[in-house]
């Protein structure tokens, strides 16, 4: 009797710790369209192209953008972990922009129903002269995606 409860109550603990681990009800988790950007103060055009990021609950998130069907690239993918109610941290480990690679940025976030608002800075050595940092704001305001396929049937009978 005393095994089997050590047993219940280690098996309990240990899912516990392993559940803790993930971040499947975080309400940033899952897929976003990017509906609005505002970088160093000016409003981005975000209409030609739809730009789609991925949170995952097992702490992976991912940035894709599709110019047209059969057209999405990914454009980075790394790994974010929640620090706060109202911050997290991204460390990209894949990315066009390769200077972004290794580094980790720390993200105001809030989610308000389907609408997912990010504001950060992105500090990358400069292209000529890499020891300057140059550095840049954005402001993003994201929607939540709930079928990834209604974008992309969207986008073509745009184009």
């Amino acid at each position: 009797m005393k095994k089997t409860c050590f047993t219940l109550i280690f098996g309990l603990i240990f899912s516990t710790l392993a559940l803790a681990q993930k971040n499947e009800d975080h309400p940033i988790v899952g897929m976003w369209q990017l509906g609005k950007a505002v970088n160093n103060g000016h409003e981005t055009n975000v209409n030609r192209i739809v730009q789609l990021k991925q949170y995952l609950d097992n702490g992976v998130f991912q940035v894709f953008v599709t110019t047209g069907p059969g057209k999405t690239f990914q454009t980075i993918k790394g790994t974010y972990q929640i620090t706060s109610d109202s911050t997290y941290s991204e460390t990209i480990e894949a990315a066009i922009n390769q200077r972004m690679i290794g580094r980790t940025y720390d993200i105001l976030y809030h989610v308000n129903g389907g609408q997912l608002d990010l504001d950060g800075n992105v500090t990358t050595p400069n292209r000529t002269n890499p020891s300057v940092i140059d550095t840049f704001n954005y402001v993003e305001e994201w929607k939540r995606v709930e079928h990834v396929s209604t974008i992309m049937q969207s986008q073509a009978s745009q184009n």
